[in-house]
């Protein structure tokens, strides 16, 4: 019976570290996700800011 406790113990110790290690993998391949998406936003924003300003004095000059 004791070798049944240290090999069910073990195996549990492995399957509590291969879900840890899964979650810090999701977690991290989350933030890379959210940050290139926020990147992209902002560029978006920002060239969408560039467009209004060019139509902005291209009414100017057309008046």
């Amino acid at each position: 019976m004791p070798n049944e406790t240290v090999m069910s113990s073990t195996a549990f110790l492995f399957k509590i570290k291969l879900a840890l290690g899964v979650a810090i993998v999701l977690m991290a391949t989350l933030g890379v996700a959210s940050y290139v998406t926020i990147n992209r936003l902002i560029e978006t924003a920002r060239i969408g800011d560039q467009t209004e300003e060019a139509l902005v004095l291209l009414e100017r000059l057309s008046t």
